[in-house]
């Protein structure tokens, strides 16, 4: 029987892609059946896909896939590599992919507990696909694959909205820093960020590295989220545009001497500032941290003030526009070419005149592009004049 085993391996070694030669010894009988399935079996190819056609037949289908398991589950413990296709976007939702063919697929997945080698890629190199197109239960059972016992190597690529903060059940698996060109941190996940921040491998370094991150988006909502915002602006030497949302209890405060630090190379700004109760001041003390910003060397080409207020009557004649108006046509801003404020007010019509914030000095700037909307609406524009 060793003899046999030997002669299965080696013949293993040499054989096609299509494993022609393993499958035919498969024939000869019951004991080479289970001999050759071992290495028929040990690198598998899936496709969570919504149609199997001629072009990609070599891939096993889940339905064929799952009737083998049941009269063979010993198969599920022969794989050892799984490359794993998403389907490149076109469009589709994710109900494209029925859910019934996603839980079958995900039920598969669940049987390789022996699994060395994963790899998640989209279908079409020149065609990403969408993490959120896939079923539920199919992320569910991907992530779960992530912390299997004998798991040494994963590789992701051609995904996009892959929530990267899920490597964190993985970190064994890291051999070197992920350095980061962009980063997406949306309201609602900050613990996420703030795990990605944190997460260390085996050596006790941490695994992202924020060195060279050109594009940051994320929202501070809690006191926590300051010191996590506050650690990648530190570490980032490269920012070039920042999508920053502050609200109660945070404010910009806590970041304007981080962010225009010497030879900083940002270049557009958006904030979105959104105010708590009546009689806030609608800015809370926005032109006095944008004050520091003017006196430290900056680059800024564009600027974006989002301004959510509540049913405040009084909002429309803050002394603080003034104070706006006035900080952008004074020296210190040498490559600022855009300034767009967007206000949102449900209680604001476009009949109440009197409501509205006056810029009289960027209305006439001869250098600067201004622009004023109230819930949608362009209330003001002014061009740079020649």
């Amino acid at each position: 029987m060793e003899i046999i085993d030997t002669i299965i391996d080696n013949l293993a070694t040499i054989d096609d892609t299509s494993h022609t030669s393993l499958r035919t010894c498969a024939r000869a009988s019951r004991y080479f059946l289970h001999c050759c399935r071992r290495h028929i079996y040990s690198s598998i190819v899936l496709k969570a896909d919504h149609s199997y056609t001629k072009k990609n037949r070599h891939r096993r289908s889940p339905h064929k896939f799952t009737i083998l398991l049941e009269n063979a589950p010993e198969i599920a413990t022969y794989v050892r590599k799984l490359d794993f296709h998403a389907a490149a976007s076109y469009g589709q939702s994710k109900n494209s992919y029925s859910r019934s063919k996603g839980q079958e697929l995900s039920d598969i997945l669940k049987k390789f507990t022996l699994l060395r080698r994963l790899t998640i890629q989209s279908d079409d190199p020149q065609i990403r696909a969408d993490w959120n197109e896939l079923a539920d239960c199919l992320q569910d059972a991907l992530f779960n694959m992530f912390h299997l016992p004998n798991l040494n190597y994963l590789s992701l690529s051609g995904l996009y909205a892959f929530p990267i903060w899920n490597l964190a059940r993985c970190s064994h698996l890291i051999t070197q820093s992920i350095v980061l060109n962009e980063y997406s941190g949306g309201s609602g996940i900050s613990m996420a960020t703030a795990k990605i921040v944190s997460m260390q491998d085996l050596e006790g370094q941490h695994v992202f590295n924020f060195q060279k991150l050109t594009k940051f988006v994320t929202s501070c909502t809690t006191v926590e989220d300051v010191e996590t915002i506050r650690q990648i602006l530190k570490e980032t030497v490269q920012l070039r545009y920042i999508d920053l949302y502050v609200a109660h209890p945070c404010k910009f405060n806590h970041f304007s001497e981080t962010l225009f630090r010497t030879q900083n190379l940002l270049r557009k700004m958006v904030i979105h500032h959104n105010i708590i109760g009546r009689g806030v001041d609608p800015l809370s003390d926005l032109p006095n941290e944008l004050n520091v910003v003017q006196e430290q060397s900056n680059i800024l080409e564009e600027l974006e003030i989002r301004a959510f207020l509540p049913a405040d009557s009084e909002w429309g004649s803050s002394a603080q526009w003034r104070e706006l108006d006035n900080l952008f046509n004074s020296p210190g801003w040498p490559c600022l070419k855009i300034i767009s404020i967007r206000i949102i007010s449900y209680y604001w019509n476009l009949h109440n005149n009197k409501r509205v914030p006056q810029f009289p000095l960027l209305s006439v700037n001869k250098n600067i592009a201004f622009e004023l909307f109230i819930n949608g609406t362009k209330i003001r524009t002014a061009s740079p004049k020649d």
